[in-house]
């Protein structure tokens, strides 16, 4: 067996080794090999109806509420559905008081979901609701003092939700006013207006609990602003390197927000950035695999992005999915989800899962399918040195030693290490599809905890095993 010898470990985790190679025998190793899982992707229930253009809500509960929409014919449901990650099906709720789609839903401090705006069979609309998780029920609250569509909603630090731009459906005015809603009072009051009009932009809430807003169409835009909740006011922001509409901003565990996606005209934007909001900068990161827009863009436990389904440059539904390394700024393909979705809705689910359901598929047919993601972690498939392999969820895995190699490790110099598994074909150790990270040691008990990720799919298109071990 050929070993690399270790030069250093990084912060977080990762091993640098020396091209020299040493050979050590089996017995004086401990062995773990690993294969990926074949897919990420599985179908879960489906909706009880065909919906887009809705939203979905995470409450404290777990459960999801998704509320809203249109349907095949057109119409709006009024019944709000309620997905279970234990049964993994949907049930239906309360009634919402005005159907409508492209509203926005808020999750409130007090456990509430503020449902505001959207398109009703009359047109856009300013009235809002607020849905109870504990009764089931949608009940009326205070009006926006504008009526809008298509906006974008943020809760603020201080319990407040800011709703921001969209359009008014009936004179196709794009709005750039903005207000804030007190839960306390149950009414809405108008704040700063952003410098530029702006719908189909993309927004995140910054960890200093500003709001970053680029993009959008006015027409397709790449200038950003930055509200302030202190002050009420948004100031100019560094413009984004590619104007766009229809993208997706992701904010990163280091406090960097992620552009991804959307489309100027007819075409797609495959060039994501990076903002930092301490520099004020953008800065371009990784090609997308795939260009595409009105996607899904969440961020994983793992700090990774997920990126999902939307719409391909002739405005068809697409079923791909990628994932971006903030590490290593790329994005890598993922399985296919099994139907096409765009104007869907996804939400991260407390145990690390994705779902995404409804919208349009390739056809334009509007669709009940839910399919869930589940970050693909490694199976084992043999072992040495190693008496028990403990699987403790989101990917690590829990080594317990034979009494073989705990001495080894414990008469000195011996180090854990990860390396690929032997294959037929040479590998591109820079792309890295394979790495084990240890996470923690026990010497006393013998275990050695490892984080293990991997591409589902390793050199062209087959399974990458790969080797964690001490020697």
């Amino acid at each position: 067996m050929t070993y690399k010898t270790i030069v250093g470990t990084s912060p977080d985790g990762h091993i640098s080794v020396r091209d020299d190679d040493e050979i050590a025998s089996d017995a004086a190793s401990a062995r773990v090999d690993f294969a990926p899982t074949a897919t990420p992707w599985a179908t879960v229930g489906d909706l009880n109806t065909e919906r887009t253009d809705a939203s979905a809500t995470l409450l404290p509960s777990g459960m999801v509420l998704i509320a809203g929409g249109n349907d095949n014919g057109g119409a709006y449901p009024l019944p709000g559905e309620l997905y279970s990650p234990i049964s993994r099906v949907w049930t239906a709720t309360g009634n919402i008081g005005a159907g409508r789609r492209n509203h926005t839903a808020t999750l409130l401090p007090n456990g509430l979901v503020l449902i505001a705006g959207g398109h009703t069979a009359g047109g856009t609309v300013a009235s809002c609701e607020l849905y109870n998780p504990v009764s089931g029920t949608f009940s009326a609250t205070g009006a926006l003092n504008i009526a809008r569509e298509i906006a974008m909603a943020f809760l603020l630090q201080s319990g407040e939700v800011l709703v921001v731009g969209g359009m008014e459906a009936a004179g196709l005015v794009v709005l750039g006013s903005c207000e804030l809603y007190d839960p306390a009072s149950g009414s809405w009051s108008v704040t700063g207006s952003l410098g530029t009009a702006r719908r189909w932009a993309a927004g995140c809430l910054l960890a200093d609990g500003r709001v970053l807003v680029s993009g959008g169409n006015n027409p397709e835009l790449a200038t950003a602003e930055i509200f302030n909740p202190a002050t009420g006011t948004w100031s100019a922001a560094a413009p984004m390197n590619n104007a766009r509409d229809s993208h997706m901003l992701t904010l990163l565990a280091d406090g960097r927000v992620l552009a991804s996606g959307g489309v100027v005209g007819v075409t797609l934007v495959t060039q994501s950035a990076l903002f930092n909001p301490t520099a004020g900068t953008w800065a371009n990161s990784g090609v997308m695999v795939a260009g595409r827009s009105v996607h899904t863009a969440i961020r994983l436990p793992s700090n990774k992005v997920l990126i999902a389904g939307g719409a391909n440059a002739a405005g068809d539904a697409i079923a791909s999915a990628e994932e971006y390394n903030p590490s290593t700024g790329l994005f890598t393909a993922l399985g296919a989800m099994s139907v096409a979705h765009q104007l869907h809705v996804a939400s991260l689910l407390p145990d690390g899962n994705v779902i995404i359901s409804g919208g349009y598929d390739a056809a334009w047919t509007v669709v009940k399918t839910t399919d869930s993601f589940s970050t693909p972690t490694p199976a084992l498939t043999s072992s040495s040195g190693v008496s028990v392999v403990t699987a403790l969820g989101q990917g690590i895995y829990r080594l317990t030693l034979n009494a073989a190699a705990r001495a080894l490790w414990a008469a000195g110099g011996r180090h854990i290490n990860a390396e690929p598994a032997s294959l037929a074909q040479p590998y591109d150790r820079s792309a890295q599809l394979q790495r084990a990270q240890v996470v923690r040691t026990d010497l006393t008990a013998g275990t050695v905890d490892v984080l293990v990720t991997t591409n589902p799919v390793g050199i062209n298109g087959a399974a990458l095993p790969f080797t964690f071990w001490i020697r």
